[in-house]
This record gives structure tokens, C-alpha cells and sequence, in this order.
């Protein structure tokens, strides 16, 4: 069942009747909050009531997921929180804490389980730095940090001698493990040195660009420290907050996983990404047992495609760009999404 359509005047009346009624325990949120007048409601719940409101149906939370309800609330100009515990990292040159006391600097895999929600510099302990994102950029991502740090010290790492760049320390994932290192001119020459599509890529219009490796989001806490320890001044620090991943979002993670395994095979024989191959030859097939990621996959693509490189998850097009892909099923064993207007 899709979110009915409903009007602000069903919203405003939900939440009356909300204040009134109070919540039932169970329809309680536990990822996000709607906030409205400084009040905190659970999203999914306010649906339910102005469905009710508006069309006399029972109210009930089913049919819809807690990210649909965010994208649907956030598109009309609602505030939405996250409900979780935030925490806060610091990278010096000399050290990297967290707030949260399960983080260690000798498990970095274990980033695979946070979102980042801000990254940002405090320039000698004061001025505070973020991200000047190029155009289509996301706000924040596993990226935004590296990115910053390139920003920061563009002139500093451009003025590094070539065996410098290629020895640069990046990220070392536990003791026991190889440093990876290297900051590269392309990503070809990246591809050289990691046959990957982990990667990072800070390019400005007119300037450098710098390719290193980047994953999750502490995959390159490493490089940040070593840019401080080499180029920063007192009192100069990295600051990055996030929060544990929902279900959904881990699971995400574990078919991106999947998916990238899947690429980085086939990259060994082409450099060429799959959204470029669909644009070129109009047809592309993936063959798999259920589960391994060919409907995410195909998702990926369409998003990659609709938002010109914005992003790659489906779940963040806006509504109008959703129209321009639809899914046709021909089989119960397969699905493909078809993108529509001028990449027919």
C-alpha cells in the first residue's frame, strides 16, 4: 500500500488529535520523529491518523516503510529527526577519539555499521570548515571527510612529489593488516594500484584531482590524521558525527557489498560502469540465484542515471524523478526497470 494522498489540513488534524489522544505504545517510533511546533510525533503513526481523517480507514501503520514516510514528510518542508544516539569523532594529528566507547582505531571494518551525519574542520581549535560540495555532490556521505581534507590542504598534498602521493598512507583496517596507500591523478591509476570501486574522488573545476581509497565511513580516518600530522597547525581538528545504521540500512550495506564484489570482477576485463554500458548498448542482463542483488543492482542504475550522477539508491529520487522509471514484470522470477523519456 502506497502513503495515501492527503493535505496539509489532514496533517494538521492528525496532530491535534495526536496531542489529544496521545500515541499507543506500539505505534511508538523507534528510527525517526516528525517535529512540529518543537513537538516530537512518530511519522508512520501521523499517516495512520490523517489516512483516518481524511479517508475513514482504520488507523494502522502497515504499508508503508519509516524511509518512505521520511522522503514523504522531508518533500513538503516537514522537519524529521533521527531518534538514535548521535556520536562525535575528533582526529588530531596525534589522535583519533569517539564518543562512543565501542570504537577503536584497531577494527576499522567495523564502519560498516555507521552513517555519517556531519563532517566538518575547526581550523586552530575555532573556525569551523565544511565541505564546498560540487554541483549533484551529496550533502554527506562515507566521502565527505576525505573530500574535506582535500579541500583543506588541496595546495599542500598537489605540491607532494609523485612517490609521495603513491606512499601516502590511507587506511590500515587493523594491525594485522596491510596499509592501504596512495593518493592517485584518475581513477584508472587508482584501478592500477586497487581493482576496485572503493574509492574517493575530490575534483574541483580548474584544479587537482586526487583519487584515494574510501569505504565505509572510518575507512579513512588514517588519511585524515597523517594530513594533519603533515600540513596542519595547532590547535587543527577533523570532526566527524554519526550514528549506528538501521536494519534497513545494514542490510543495504550487505548487498552493496554483494553487488560490489560482482562489479569489481568485471571491471578487471572493462573500466567502463555499468550506467554507461546500459546508455550505450540499451540492454543489459544479470543472471544470479534470488538474493544476490540483481534488483538492487538495476535500481542502482536507473537512480545513477534519472539524477545525472546525483546518486546511485533509488530511495533518494524525488517523486517526479520515480515517474521517469517504472519496473515491468515478465516472469515472477525476473524484473528490470525501464528508464523512460529521452533514454529510450
Amino acid at each position: 500500500m502506497a502513503i495515501p494522498k492527503l493535505t496539509e489540513q489532514n496533517i494538521s488534524e492528525a496532530i491535534a488529535y495526536i496531542d489529544k489522544n496521545g500515541v499507543p505504545w506500539h505505534n511508538e517510533s523507534t528510527v525517526y520523529a516528525l517535529v512540529v511546533d518543537g513537538k516530537k510525533y512518530p511519522p508512520k503513526y501521523v499517516i495512520g491518523v490523517a489516512n483516518h481523517i481524511a479517508n475513514g480507514e482504520e488507523i494502522t501503520t502497515q504499508g508503508y516503510n519509516a524511509v518512505e514516510v521520511k522522503s514523504y514528510f522531508e518533500s513538503r518542508g516537514y522537519t524529521i529527526e533521527m531518534k538514535q544516539e548521535k556520536y562525535e569523532i575528533t582526529v588530531t594529528a596525534d589522535s583519533v577519539v569517539s564518543t562512543d566507547d565501542r570504537f577503536t582505531m584497531d577494527n576499522l571494518d567495523l564502519g560498516d555499521n555507521y552513517k555519517p551525519i556531519d563532517a566538518y574542520f575547526m581550523k586552530g581549535g575555532e573556525e569551523v570548515i565544511r565541505r564546498n560540495r560540487n554541483k549533484g555532490e551529496l550533502k554527506i556521505s562515507n566521502q565527505t571527510l576525505p573530500r574535506l581534507a582535500f579541500q583543506i590542504f588541496e595546495k599542500e598534498i598537489a605540491s607532494l612529489s609523485d612517490e609521495d602521493k603513491r606512499q601516502f598512507p590511507v587506511c590500515q583496517y587493523s594491525p594485522d593488516r596491510d596499509i592501504v596507500r596512495g593518493i592517485f591523478p584518475t581513477e584508472a591509476e587508482f584501478k592500477k594500484y586497487k581493482n576496485s570501486m572503493e574509492l574517493s574522488v575530490y575534483k574541483r573545476e580548474n584544479g587537482p584531482q586526487f583519487v584515494i581509497y574510501s569505504w565505509n565511513v572510518f575507512s579513512t580516518l588514517v588519511f585524515v590524521k597523517e594530513c594533519l600530522k603533515r600540513f596542519g597547525n595547532p590547535g587543527d581538528k577533523f570532526v566527524l558525527i554519526y550514528r549506528d545504521k538501521t536494519d534497513q540500512e545494514l542490510n543495504q550495506t550487505k548487498t552493496e557489498q554483494v553487488v560490489d564484489e560482482d562489479v569489481t570482477k568485471t571491471t578487471k576485463e572493462s573500466n567502463n560502469p555499468y550506467s554507461k554500458l546500459l546508455l550505450e548498448s540499451k540492454n543489459i542482463i544479470f543472471r544470479g540465484a534470488p538474493g544476490t542483488g540483481k534488483s538492487y543492482l538495476a535500481k542502482s542504475i536507473a537512480a545513477d542515471i534519472i539524477s545525472n550522477g546525483y546518486t546511485d539508491k533509488y530511495s533518494d529520487l524525488t517523486d517526479e524523478q520515480r515517474q521517469q522509471v517504472e519496473f515491468v514484470q515478465f516472469h515472477p522470477s525476473y524484473e528490470l526497470p525501464i528508464i523512460l523519456d529521452n533514454y529510450r
